[in-house]
């Protein structure tokens, strides 16, 4: 379960990146008038889509990880 959630924020980091690479093209085509508000919302909406599921995949991994150390009963990595 922990492999499949490590390969599932892979996945949504790469998303969000590309998404916030979309968005800034985006906004400046708006200033510069080549795109209207709606077209700009529309690509405001996927990133923040985007980012949810980044959120939320991150949030997976450190369930399961947490799981994983119950279940082996010891802590995996060294916290500060």
């Amino acid at each position: 379960h922990v492999k499949y959630c490590q390969r599932r924020l892979q996945i949504a980091s790469s998303g969000k990146e590309s998404a916030a690479l979309y968005l800034g093209m985006a906004e400046k085509q708006f200033v510069e008038g080549a795109i209207k508000i709606g077209e700009l919302s529309h690509v405001t909406d996927s990133h923040n889509k985007v980012l949810r599921e980044y959120e939320e995949a991150k949030t997976a991994l450190l369930d399961a990880y947490m799981q994983l150390e119950l279940t082996v009963g010891i802590s995996l990595h060294t916290r500060p």
